[in-house]
């Protein structure tokens, strides 16, 4: 048997490597038990475990690792946009230190823009609930756990259209071209804007989360 996480992979393995449907199994990922627990926590008593990277309200979060293929630059890109619209605006960048993040922020020292390095569980609930919206831009993903991590922690999550994620994400997201800037601002803007669509993002992020 071969597991896969999502049955955009397992199509991709029966149409490109050709093999057999019925070898390959779709075991679904979900949110760790300890990210759900500490999610629980009042957003008034999680902002402390981020005091210490000076992040104010209100921003964009991404989570993840910075490889090309996850089109961080790409965000970097829109908000820069969108801080013309939004100039209190900050864009938080959290993920594991590697040389991919390093020529980041060599490249991209941009007011706004806060790099964490790796945070603890604690940090990163915090940094769900405290943004305004999630945002994952990759081009390609076999899954994409953070969708789910930030519907957890009643975050509106905006994402690419590509690869597992809208499989993942079902109707709990608003959906972007992640090849298409224009886009991608239009999204994020819609979802900024209206405390409406922010709010049924959020309900159906609750329901769709534990589907996993």
């Amino acid at each position: 048997k071969i597991l896969v996480p999502s049955n955009y992979v397992k199509n991709l393995l029966v149409k490109e490597w050709k093999i057999q449907n019925e070898k390959i199994e779709v075991t679904y990922e979900a949110v760790d038990h300890k990210i759900l627990s500490i999610s629980k926590i009042k957003i008034s008593e999680s902002t402390d475990a981020v005091k210490k990277f000076g992040i104010q309200p209100p921003y964009i979060l991404y989570v993840g690792n910075a490889h090309p293929h996850k089109n961080v630059e790409g965000l970097i890109k829109v908000f820069r946009k969108l801080k013309e619209k939004y100039p209190d605006l900050k864009l938080v960048l959290s993920g594991y230190d590697h040389y991919f993040w390093q020529r980041l922020r060599d490249e991209n020292a941009h007011e706004g823009i806060i790099y964490t390095g790796y945070v603890d569980d604690e940090q990163l609930v915090a940094l769900y609930k405290g943004a305004e919206v999630f945002v994952l831009p990759s081009f390609e993903e076999g899954f994409g756990i953070p969708l789910l991590e930030a519907m957890a922690c009643s975050t509106p999550v905006v994402s690419s259209n590509a690869g597992a994620l809208p499989e993942v994400g079902g109707d709990a997201c608003v959906y972007f071209d992640p090849r298409d800037s224009t886009d991608m601002v239009d999204k994020i803007n819609q979802v900024l804007k209206s405390a409406k669509l922010r709010k049924d993002l959020i309900e159906n992020g609750q329901k769709r989360y534990q589907l996993f």
